[in-house]
């Protein structure tokens, strides 16, 4: 009776339950699609997605899904499996949903977007097969032209370097690129919030505003607000520098985009009220960015007029005897285009132009083109600039500095505009160097699930926690980029989750060491934390890596000695600034048997001192040791010469002289590796100072016991010190009238727990055994007392014996 009536009461409550649940699928429905319909395509999305759990095969929220991925700033690579699952599921019951070729359409535009060129061909030319309306296949054409295009030139990379700058660009959009002859100031625009007006446009934008970076001031530098005169409550944009700097033309417009262009003179170091150009320069439809040959005489401008081509073009106009600008001659159809051509950029010499477009053979939206005029004043057939300058996104607003041998432009990439830096190199010279690497932080994740409680249909697997895995993949989650790998290993199913995590507002600084001048500043890929940029010079360059929330970090590059190409790996290491978590240590490097500053090292101090001016609550700890800490008998053995004291000595005195207060130095408070030629700073918080007190009150006293027992037998002592290291015997800088006497020194190939035979080392002569106390076996051999020798012989044992080093046989007495 009773399995009856829970049999009637479930027959009455699973319509009730159906219904429920149809109910909430059809208000998400809703509630996806009109997100989709207000282009907040990011809120749209994620709705879709949990659409599509109960329906991963669902035709209509794949394509939808994708469509809406596609249109986000850092998703486009995850459209693909939506498109391409979306037309797998597809069949004549979808028809009333969607069409096949819009899908096929799509998918050809995420292949694009996602550098997968003839993948792109072959979906639009499938998307060309399933329609007939001309307007579509004529702008199919064009895609498949502009996939070609990409196709030939991404095959063929340029001799370029493309790196993001650091500072000058934020979370917010920057563009046009300005700068002097002389690359120390670049003036640009952005759209932030503390733009004069403080007004937003209607889609949430503040207005542009002009904005000034000085690199002469260094890691200090920061881009400044121009302010009045060259910024009023609307739109104001940088649009052109006279070669002298002393001109600057100013982009104005209103929200329906009718820009004039404004020029304004610096004199008595201010800027002067900008005044607008004559009628023949602006247009009564639209007049924007402008360059000026070296002497004066040619102004190239884009502008719109509102009889003729629809579209920007680039016109040229002459300056007059009395000083005024001339009626402006559209250039032939050699430049322009039935589409737009923008931001034009003449060479100092008035022979090259480089300019934007939408309508030469291009990857992206724009493209950097440049033609040369000839002799007989026509200009070349334009050529694309090629990748990796260009992409598949818009490239514009390309300018040059002096030498020609570096470019600065804008690039729109994950829907945010940002300003980047092409070097132009010439791959026979032997003195390139190309630094990079991964600014992030990574951390791994293994999930294991049964076979049986997962969803399996083809390659798509949900998971028991509502994951939905396709493929393997790489997409963002919040600030960080998660790469995601499966496998399927007998009843079990294992996913790996590698996160990596990319600080904020990551800036690379590049430095002359020995100037101490800010050559420019990169930044890394906020998605990737990828860096790369290019030093061209033969001197010393210190890397200095910030973000703000993080310790920084720092890398000391020579080149003066350079002979050969090559590039250089580093993934800078960045420790959180956090309260009570703040403890990060590094090595600064000395000459051999030298106590002074040199340039590497002032200027990592005065990093640091930068560093802890900004945060006045840590300290910093100096450590060096001149004692050497033996890991067979766990012994520490002192060496009598003081170089230790007075390169800390040398340390604290420079931060002292320039500002840092003494009650925020410390000396040996951590435990930290210490090589002969190192002292090792570290930065902390005042949270663990007791802490660390405590471990250096242990410390000292196995120091002292060391300092003890070198009194007693000091001769004893070093004649077993196996650790010991050619620089501290060297004669010291200040150590003039002493007289070192030639001492006997021997290789240590290996330290072994088990007894080796003497054959084994049938590579070397007169290899001999030490047997000590503790059980271990010492293998070595030589009676050098020239220490070049040694060294040299150190040198090649290494590639045998990696783990070889130099011991003292016979320490000589010193006078």
């Amino acid at each position: 009776m009773k399995n009856k009536l829970l049999f009637i009461i479930l027959l009455v409550l699973i319509p009730f339950f159906v219904s429920a649940q149809h109910d909430t699928i059809y208000k998400n429905l809703q509630l996806a699609e009109k997100y989709l319909n207000k282009n907040k395509f990011k809120s749209a999305a994620r709705t879709f997605e949990l659409l599509l759990i109960d329906n991963p095969n669902d035709v209509d929220l794949n394509f939808k899904l994708g469509f809406c991925m596609l249109n986000t700033k850092k998703n486009k690579y995850n459209a693909l499996s939506r498109f391409e699952s979306a037309i797998e599921n597809y069949n004549d019951s979808c028809k009333n949903d969607i069409q096949l070729y819009k899908i096929y359409y799509y998918l050809g535009k995420a292949y694009h977007q996602n550098y997968k060129f003839d993948k792109a061909i072959e979906a639009f030319r499938k998307t060309k097969k399933l329609t007939n309306n001309s307007d579509t296949i004529r702008d199919i054409n064009r895609k498949i032209l502009k996939s070609v295009t990409a196709l030939k030139l991404s095959s063929k990379p340029e001799k370029f370097v493309v790196s993001k700058l650091g500072v000058v660009n934020s979370e917010y959009n920057e563009s046009n690129p300005v700068l002097t002859a002389d690359d120390s100031l670049i003036i640009f625009t952005s759209k932030r919030p503390d733009g004069t007006g403080y007004l937003q446009t209607k889609n949430g934008e503040y207005y542009e505003d002009i904005y000034i970076y000085d690199k002469k001031n260094g890691i200090k530098s920061k881009p400044v607000n121009a302010n009045v005169p060259l910024n009023n409550a609307k739109h104001d944009a940088s649009a052109g520098l006279s070669s002298d700097g002393k001109t600057i033309f100013i982009y104005r417009s209103n929200d329906n985009n009718n820009g004039k262009i404004y020029t304004s003179i610096r004199a008595n170091n201010r800027w002067t009220i900008p005044v607008k150009l004559g009628s023949q320069i602006n247009f009564r439809k639209h007049a924007g960015y402008a360059s000026v040959t070296a002497n004066g005489e040619y102004m190239y401008f884009a502008g719109r007029r509102i009889f003729g081509n629809s579209g920007i073009d680039i016109f040229v106009s002459v300056k007059k005897k009395n000083g005024k600008w001339g009626k402006a001659k559209r250039l032939n159809k050699t430049i322009n285009t039935e589409h737009n051509e923008e931001s034009p950029y003449i060479s100092p010499d008035g022979k090259t132009l480089y300019f934007s477009s939408k309508g030469h053979p291009g990857m992206g939206g724009y493209d950097v083109f440049y033609s040369v005029m000839q002799k007989n004043g026509k200009w070349t057939k334009p050529k694309n600039m090629g990748f990796p300058l260009n992409t598949v996104n818009d490239d514009i607003y390309y300018t040059q500095t002096k030498n020609g041998k570096k470019g600065y432009y804008t690039s729109l990439k994950n829907g945010v505009s940002n300003i980047y830096t092409v070097n132009i190199y010439d791959a026979k010279k032997t003195n390139l160097t190309i630094v990079s690497g991964y600014a992030k932080n990574n951390r791994t994740e293994k999930s294991l699930y049964n076979k049986t409680d997962c969803y399996i249909s083809g390659d798509t697997i949900i998971t028991p926690d509502k994951r939905i895995l396709t493929t393997d993949r790489t997409y963002t989650q919040g600030d960080s980029v998660l790469t995601t790998t499966r496998k399927i290993e007998n009843d079990k199913i294992i996913v790996i989750d590698s996160i990596g995590k990319v600080p904020k507002n990551v800036n690379i600084y590049v430095l002359d060491t020995n100037k101490k001048t800010l050559e420019e500043s990169y930044s890394v890929n906020s998605v990737t934390g990828e860096y790369s940029f290019l030093l061209g010079e033969k001197k010393d360059y210190k890397i200095y890596y910030e973000s703000e929330g993080y310790i920084f970090d720092t890398k000391n590059i020579s080149l003066k000695n350079q002979s050969t190409n090559k590039i250089i790996r580093y993934n800078p290491e960045f420790k959180t600034n956090t309260t009570g978590k703040v403890k990060k240590s590094k090595k600064i490097e000395f000459k051999i048997g030298l106590t002074v500053l040199d340039n590497f090292t002032k200027l990592e101090l005065d990093i640091l001192l930068y560093f802890l001016e900004k945060n006045p609550d840590l300290c910093v700890s100096i450590t060096g040791y001149d004692y050497i800490f033996d890991g067979s008998d766990n012994n520490y053995y002192l060496l009598e010469y003081e170089f230790a004291p007075r390169r800390k000595k040398n340390v604290i005195n420079y931060l002292k002289e320039n500002g840092l207060n003494s009650n925020r130095i410390f000396t040996d408070i951590f435990p930290v590796d210490v090589y002969d030629n190192y002292l090792v700073y570290t930065i902390f918080d005042k949270d663990i100072l007791k802490k660390a007190k405590k471990i250096k009150k242990e410390r000292t006293e196995r120091f002292n016991k060391a300092v003890i027992a070198s009194k007693k037998s000091k001769e004893d002592i070093l004649l077993e010190l196996k650790y010991a290291v050619l620089d501290s015997i060297k004669k010291d800088d200040d150590s003039k009238n002493k007289k070192i006497s030639k001492n006997i020194y021997a290789i240590c190939l290996i330290v072994s727990d088990n007894k080796i035979e003497l054959s084994k080392f049938e590579d070397i002569k007169g290899i001999s055994e030490k047997h000590y106390s503790n059980g271990k076996y010492m293998y070595f051999f030589g009676n050098f007392t020239d220490e070049q020798e040694v060294l040299d012989k150190l040198s090649k044992s290494k590639t045998k014996y990696p783990k070889a080093y130099i011991y003292i046989k016979k320490l000589k007495n010193i006078h």
